[in-house]
């Protein structure tokens, strides 16, 4: 009897290759047939017969399966061979050349990285998304003022009367941000933001809270228990994730309050918000003069649009403006998308530079392929005759070009990687210093610090890009006429050649690398400057910053003086008990501190007898300040001439001030005790501004001598006590001040609850946003120089590379008939170097344009520089043109 499988083997024979066979056949029915025998032994005759069916379903199954593998190998992907095949090129191309790789790669990963940041920025800044249910039919209603064409947050009334009236946009809502201290526990007071809040606010969100219960209209009756809702990070740091969490209570505002519920995480609606009250403002305590600032937002009804709200709403203004005309004359309410009544701060021209920054990183993009591209087509000239001789074998122009994009492709590939490794970083950074600069550090809750996945396809869009900039440019122009030069040219001969767009690109690659470090260094100096003015007539290190608030009284109406009077008491209080303690050698308050951005005043001087430095003194603009009494003496500042501030200089009408040295030396140009000035900005009648008399002079405090006159000419006056809200604190220790800064917030409890400790920092970190900034400027400029002149460099040595290549024979018949080595590299060079020149002289004239004419002798010497470096670029070239003897020439020949 013959073994099972014996008519199947024979059956597979005649419909597969041997090789098949051999694997994948042979090895199956052997196993089958190992099976049996076995079976065989042990007298099991049903396990033989399951054998056999089991063998032969797996066998026909094993055939079918094989079959299809084989169809789509040889059939779906034979367009993909050749792409393969590719690939592989493109792979070995990029270790072969690896200069090109490297300088390619640097290139292009910079400008895809500056694509991928100006896109999130644009994407996260002017255009975010509401990561709500339905956030985009959440909406927001904002006052336009038609006399200063500025817009304005409703009032109380006004949200009341919508709310009434309003049926397009269902369940409206508002709240009002307060700053308030939070204490948990025995904790140390700490200020958080806290929205006052309608109940409505949680069906226009769509969001339940995770833990108990959100805030009902019920909590908004006058008599009803304080509550709150917290936010999830708030659960998980000020109560550890209590699950019991619900019921306990916490301060705010040194008001108990009961928690009743915990929101989801990442919910911070509506800015940045972890702490949710409810909103208990009648307007019937308030006249309509007075009435609360509020932001009303609500959702659009099923069916509604922006554009069929908007007159309904237009009704409803103009019946208010005709029956209250003091308050609403030039009042029109405007209904917007919700983000946009945050952002409202962006005008039609901030919003076009964020754009024009977008569309200059596309630029940029097209500019460095471009470069990129000029490399790709010198290299590829160095390939003519691989590309000749495959024409002739019968390969296509697509064909070639395909070949060339794919090699592009792999470039661009490796350079996105790397992009997109360090603009996630980079994201980091600047995510940083906008929240910083913008929203004081409350991050509005639809942004975020990493590159979206949106960005991630812009590029991979970019990629693609870039590499049919630099593949396609240079496959259209070695193709071109490739037939003609199959003819025609032979090696060394100069088949190829740059036309005018290749040579416009060259041009502008240089300028472009006379032009670039000129922003370095003007960052690079005001990065300097700041960290001058941090050691200008100060020892930052010993200095302690802090800004003091106190929470307002939650119940309508209270008396202004009555809260102005509390928060001058609690803060000289603190200011008493911070001198007592040891390690403390002064404190004193002012309304801004040395390194802050200080206002600039227009100020008109009293000239008398005396002659100012400037003829044209009038309407100067310097910066002022109001200071405590003790300020320079704490500040070790000593007087220079006159005399300090005393306690009679804060009687009523007594109007002293006291300048700097700049301010005396700028604006006055000579003593300036007993001189008058006057704010010229207060009213536009000078003669009703009182004139303030100069009795002292000291050091400039935390300015750098680099700085413009209307920053570096400062005026101090005294402080009345309560004359400034909030007020600045600088707290002198022997120690780090950082350290002292919990017994601060220590000591500031026991003053008085609700007074507000914050912006805690020493004297050299209170600017150090700005510092930051500039630093952050100057390394994403200093790494486009660095590629702009990579790139410049690199592509001014292939330029001349390839011209040498392409003119061998020439080089070798002008040596031959005894032409000089100067001679031979001033015709062989001519055109290149002239177009080198050009380019340097362009980029120059532009930087001192760009410079304003402040940076001659920088742009002089840097001139210079470039000279020097294009020049080295060119020595290999010519010293390999000058090794051409005419034995080569022939050879190549």
């Amino acid at each position: 009897m013959r073994p099972p499988g014996t008519r199947l083997r024979a059956v597979a024979a005649r419909l597969f290759a041997a090789n098949t066979m051999d694997y994948l056949i042979d090895p199956a029915i052997a196993d089958m047939q190992a099976e049996y025998e076995d079976a065989s032994r042990r007298g099991r005759s049903w396990r033989k017969r399951w054998i056999c069916l089991r063998g032969h379903l797996a066998f026909f199954t094993m055939i079918v399966a094989h079959g299809l593998a084989a169809k789509t190998i040889n059939v779906g992907l034979a367009p993909w061979r050749g792409l393969s095949l590719d690939v592989r090129l493109g792979l070995r191309l990029l270790v072969k050349h690896i200069g090109l790789t490297v300088v390619g790669t640097v290139a292009m990963a910079f400008a895809i990285w500056s694509g991928i940041v100006a896109f999130e920025f644009y994407t996260q800044i002017m255009h975010p998304r509401l990561p709500l249910e339905g956030g985009a039919r959440i909406v927001a209603i904002v006052m336009v003022d038609t006399a200063s064409l500025g817009e304005k947050a409703p009032t109380l009334h006004d949200f009341v009367a919508w709310r009434d009236a309003l049926t397009s946009v269902q369940d409206l809502a508002a709240y009002r941000d307060r700053n308030w201290n939070v204490i948990v526990g025995t904790a140390v007071p700490e200020p958080v933001a806290v929205a006052e809040i309608s109940a409505a606010t949680f069906r226009v969100v769509r969001e339940r809270p995770v833990l108990g219960r959100p805030l009902v209209e019920a909590d908004e009756k006058p008599d009803a228990p304080w509550v709150v809702l917290i936010g999830h990070d708030v659960w998980q740091s000020r109560f550890e994730s209590d699950p019991n969490v619900i019921g306990r209570e916490l301060r705010l505002g040194n008001v108990p309050h009961t928690i009743v519920g915990v929101m989801p995480e990442g919910f911070r609606f509506p800015l940045a918000h972890g702490f949710w009250v409810p909103l208990r403002l009648d307007p019937v305590n308030y006249p309509r003069q007075q009435s609360p600032v509020v932001r009303v937002f609500g959702r659009l009804s099923p069916g509604a649009t922006l554009e069929a709200a908007q007159p309904e709403l237009t009704v409803l203004g103009a019946t208010a403006a005709t029956a209250f005309p003091d308050t609403h004359a030039h009042l029109k309410p405007r209904i917007v998308p919700y983000i946009d009544s945050i952002f409202r701060g962006f005008s039609a021209d901030s919003a076009t530079e964020v754009f024009g920054g977008n569309l200059l990183s596309v630029l940029l993009v097209l500019l460095v392929c471009g470069n990129v591209a000029l490399l790709m087509f010198a290299r590829a000239a160095t390939r003519e005759n691989e590309i000749l001789v495959r024409t002739a074998l019968g390969a296509g122009r697509g064909r070639i070009m395909g070949q060339m994009f794919v090699e592009a492709l792999v470039l661009a590939m490796v350079a996105a990687l790397v992009a997109v490794t360090f603009a996630q970083l980079a994201w980091h950074s600047l995510f940083a210093m906008v929240t910083e600069n913008m929203f004081e550090n409350r991050v509005p809750f639809w942004m975020h610090s990493s590159v979206s996945p949106r960005t991630l396809v812009y590029a991979a869009l970019l990629t693609l890009v870039a590499a049919a900039i630099a593949g396609l440019l240079p496959g259209l122009k070695v193709t071109r006429g490739i037939g003609t030069r199959l003819r025609q040219s032979g090696p060394g001969g100069g088949g190829l050649r740059f036309g005018g767009i290749w040579t416009v690109l060259i041009v502008m690659q240089v300028a472009v690398m006379a032009i670039v470090p000129t922003p370095v260094i003007a960052i690079y100096g005001d990065a300097v400057k700041w960290a001058r003015a941090a050691n200008a007539g100060l020892v930052p290190e010993q200095y302690l910053a802090a800004t003091l608030a106190m929470d307002r009284e939650k119940v309508p109406g209270a008396a202004g003086a009555t809260f102005t009077g509390r928060f001058t008491a609690a803060t000289q209080e603190l200011e008493r008990r911070l001198e007592a303690e040891p390690g403390v050698t002064g404190v004193t308050v002012a309304s801004v501190l040395p390194l802050m951005d200080h206002p600039s005043r227009q100020i008109d001087v009293d000239e008398g007898s005396a002659e100012p430095a400037n003829r044209n003194v009038g309407h100067r603009r310097v910066s002022s300040t109001w200071v405590g009494l003790d300020f320079f003496d704490v500040l070790d500042a000593p007087i220079l001439s006159g005399r300090a501030f005393y306690s009679g200089d804060l009687l009523p009408g007594t109007r002293t001030v006291i300048v700097n040295q700049s301010f005396a030396q700028v604006v006055l140009g000579g003593n300036p005790i007993g001189r008058r000035l006057r704010y010229s900005d207060l009213t536009q009648q000078n003669g009703n501004a009182p004139w303030h008399h100069v009795v002292g002079v000291v050091p400039d405090l935390g300015i750098a001598p680099e700085e413009r006159e209307s920053k570096r000419a400062r005026i101090y006056h005294p402080l009345v006590p309560g004359g400034s809200y909030p007020v600045r604190m600088a707290v002198h220790t022997t120690g780090d001040p950082l350290l002292f800064a919990a017994r601060l917030r220590s000591i500031a409890r026991d003053v008085d609850p609700a007074l507000q400790i914050s912006e805690i920092a020493r004297f050299d970190q209170v600017a150090a946003a700005g510092a930051r900034t500039m630093t952050l400027l100057f390394w994403l400029f200093l790494a486009l120089a660095f590629v702009v002149v990579l790139l410049s460099l690199t592509g001014i040595y292939s330029v001349l590379s390839f011209t040498a290549s392409q003119r061998t024979r020439e080089v070798g018949i002008r040596v031959a008939l005894g032409g000089r080595p100067r001679h031979v590299v001033a015709v062989l060079f001519r055109g290149p170097m002239t177009q080198i020149v050009l380019g340097i002289l362009i980029g120059l004239v532009i930087a001192d344009r760009l410079s304003e004419g402040d940076m001659v002798r920088v742009i002089a010497v840097y001139g210079c520089a470039v000279v020097a470096i294009s020049a080295l670029a060119t020595l290999g070239p010519v010293r390999r043109a000058l090794r051409i003897q005419p034995i080569d020439a022939l050879r190549a020949e």
